[in-house]
């Protein structure tokens, strides 16, 4: 997985692909697990990094947001 860094805020689906590739190929678990570590990763080490743990919450919210896209689009059997 690639994570691409843009400093202004994204909103459209092309910026949140460019942000952090791959999100729709992960299973259902494997999205929760890596929100799971990133979020410890946050709550342990986000005051020591540089930007505060700006990014990782940048991170965070655009793989909860595939969760939610999900629940609401959830793919056809």
């Amino acid at each position: 997985m690639e994570f691409v860094m843009k400093p202004s805020a994204m909103a459209s689906d092309q910026e949140r692909q460019s942000f952090v590739s791959g999100l729709e190929d992960l299973k259902d678990y494997e999205l929760d697990e890596i929100i799971r570590r990133k979020k410890n990763t946050l709550n342990t080490a986000g005051r020591n990094l540089p930007d505060r743990g700006a990014r990782l919450r940048a991170i965070i919210k655009f793989h909860e947001d595939e969760v939610h896209r999900r629940k609401l689009n959830p793919p056809r059997k």
